[in-house]
């Protein structure tokens, strides 16, 4: 390919734009009956978003990456997981409305790219960069977890009997 060609092509993917684009935009704390998780949104200029769960002890539970219309999720229960956003306009009234469809299997080359932006993270706001890319690469989940592991994680979490996380443990038959 010439070079004058190869200038006139379109990068569509650049992980280190994508990541020095996000700024922190609202850190909000979810209370229920049984537990308080606290969301952190980061948004980036180049069509990217960062969802950050935590519980009550900063550990992370949940994050989500949204980014060129893709979606990298990682949870502690399911795991990694990918998916696409769809947006449909409505017939009545032309609003976009965004529908989040998970593939039935992870896909590689999503949590590729979910991958090398997390490692271009040059954000000060967001210090769990290493915390985030060992979800991602690892995978870890309750499932797959040695006991003693998650009660070192999660220990304070399994006295307080309204929680999320005494309920899995109380199912797995972990605690009495």
């Amino acid at each position: 390919m010439s070079a004058c060609l190869k200038d006139e092509i379109p990068m569509l993917f650049n992980a280190k734009e994508i990541a020095l684009g996000f700024k922190k935009m609202t850190v909000d704390t979810i209370r229920t009956s049984s537990q308080e998780v606290t969301s952190s949104w980061y948004h980036s200029e180049f069509d990217a978003e960062l969802y950050i769960f935590k519980d009550k002890n900063e550990n992370i539970i949940k994050q989500q990456l949204m980014f060129c219309g893709q979606i990298v999720e990682w949870n502690i229960i399911d795991g990694v997981r990918t998916g696409a956003v769809f947006e449909t306009e409505s017939v009545f009234g032309g609003q976009l409305k965004e529908d989040l469809r998970m593939d039935e299997h992870p896909m590689i080359y999503s949590l590729d790219q979910a991958t090398s932006i997390i490692e271009c993270l040059d954000c000060e706001d967001i210090l769990e960069k290493d915390d985030l890319l060992q979800n991602y690469i690892e995978s870890p989940r309750l499932s797959k977890m040695k006991p003693k592991d998650i009660l070192k994680k999660y220990k304070s979490e399994t006295r307080d009997t309204k929680s999320w996380f005494y309920r899995i443990m109380k199912t797995l038959a972990i605690v009495d």
